[in-house]
């Protein structure tokens, strides 16, 4: 992973560390509340790279993983929340070998979490299981049947980091039924077994898990006891210029 102290190396694509403006942050902070993390972390990266949809096509760990790079880029006496960013960010992700998908068995298969995704995800979930469910939704495609039996086919279509706003809205609506109605103790825990289990291989930067609020970033060293914490986008923005941003909510 080659990158500078000015760029970051994502899986695909390098772009610029640069600070934003007081006036872009204050755009973020009007535009979408604190509870619209992944919105603003969209934002961020559009101002940051001059490329208003590149946030949807990343995955939602080269987003955090952009985030804590730029956070720790930036932050400085007026930063309030410091971190070691070394707690977070895997040491040895190699881009070329990270997987586009997982296979469960030939006909179901697992791919990426992307920016396009949680963004909608965001205004839906109001708790982990939200969360866990809206990953399962969208990142889970095939023959779900292969998995739970039945005597029916139940296929689910890729959902890609290019389908809009409501085509991903739709299939998640489309597809909850489905989830909700398996049995707690045995096809819900079983689909969601293997899932937390394969969805593993994705795995690239930062360890990202479900929090009632959204996304949080693991500790990479279980033993250290740090917990996971939640990466608000801004937040390392301190003085005036913080709490003015801060007081849009």
């Amino acid at each position: 992973m080659t990158e500078s102290m000015n760029t970051v190396s994502l899986l695909h694509d390098t772009v610029q560390l640069n600070d934003i403006t007081f006036n872009q942050a204050i755009d973020i902070a009007k535009s979408f509340p604190q509870a619209r993390n992944e919105a603003r972390i969209g934002a961020l990266i559009g101002h940051v790279t001059g490329d208003s949809q590149l946030a949807r096509r990343l995955t939602a760990s080269e987003r955090y993983y952009f985030l804590l790079r730029h956070q720790d880029a930036t932050q400085n006496g007026y930063t309030e929340k410091r971190f070691n960013i070394d707690d977070y960010v895997m040491p040895n992700t190699v881009q070329s070998d990270v997987p586009d998908s997982v296979s469960i068995n030939d006909d179901l298969h697992i791919g990426h979490l992307y920016g396009a995704h949680v963004q909608v995800l965001e205004q839906k979930c109001e708790n982990a299981a939200d969360w866990m469910n809206g990953q399962i939704l969208c990142q889970m495609y095939g023959n779900i049947s292969s998995l739970l039996g039945g005597d029916e086919a139940v296929y689910w279509k890729k959902i890609p980091a290019s389908a809009s706003d409501a085509e991903i809205n739709k299939a998640i609506e489309e597809r909850l039924p489905f989830l909700s109605e398996r049995s707690a103790n045995s096809e819900y825990n079983d689909l969601a077994q293997v899932f937390s289990e394969k969805v593993l291989q994705l795995d690239h930067f930062v360890n990202l898990n479900v929090h009632t609020d959204g996304l949080v970033v693991d500790c990479v060293e279980e033993g250290k006891g740090i917990p996971p914490r939640r990466f608000l986008c801004l937040s390392a923005i301190g003085g005036v210029a913080g709490d003015l941003i801060s007081s849009f909510g």
